[in-house]
């Protein structure tokens, strides 16, 4: 199994599934998903153009209430799964548990919005999904072996904070996502800034 951050906040984990987070910027070819998960409705984690390149003809969307009600306007033919946080379930021997994520002190992800991430259990690894989250109690409280974590700023956790975070979860991998491919957030030097602050004993992966 292998497992990467491709672009922006996209997660793409591969083994007995191919499985995609917020797919943008995807460029052709990747691999037909079996399931694309979505965190919430913004552009550039909701973006049909790139899901389109995904799509094949078993995969399932799994996304909460406000991305699917866009899906079916833009009329994806995918089978879909809605969700909301506090969601625990199975699909495809893929174990999904569904988190809230949002903002405490910024307007761009209330908590009303009803923004997700995600807990997976791929052949016995718990991957972590964050999504566009501040540190928040919620992720706190989260079990994990691989960390994908915003430290974008401005629409998430920053550098710092972000690093807090994970060195309070303790993953085996924290993977730093949401920087480098918008001018709004920080750019690429934000990952090794990220990693210089991780305490030892866990490995940042940069991609």
């Amino acid at each position: 199994m292998e497992y990467m951050r491709l672009q922006h906040n996209t997660v793409y984990i591969s083994g007995r599934k191919n499985i995609y987070a917020d797919p943008f910027l995807i460029q052709k070819p990747a691999p037909k998903a079996d399931v694309i998960l979505i965190t919430h409705e913004h552009y550039d984690h909701y973006s049909p153009a790139d899901l389109k390149k995904l799509i094949g003809k078993e995969t399932l969307l799994i996304a909460p209430q406000k991305v699917m009600e866009a899906a079916k306007r833009e009329r994806l033919q995918v089978r879909m799964k809605t969700v909301q946080a506090g969601d625990c379930f199975e699909t495809d021997g893929i174990g999904v548990e569904v988190v809230p994520a949002y903002n405490e002190n910024k307007p761009y992800h209330p908590r009303s919005a009803g923004g997700v991430g995600y807990v997976l259990t791929v052949e016995g690894t718990r991957f972590y999904i964050a999504g566009d989250t501040d540190a928040t109690a919620e992720l706190h409280a989260v079990s994990c072996d691989v960390a994908f974590v915003p430290v974008g700023g401005v629409y998430t956790m920053d550098v710092r904070q972000a690093a807090a975070a994970v060195n309070e979860l303790r993953p085996r991998v924290a993977v730093p996502t949401h920087y480098g491919a918008l001018d709004s957030v920080a750019g690429a030097e934000a990952a090794q800034q990220f990693e210089a602050l991780l305490e030892e004993g866990i490995e940042c992966r940069i991609f």
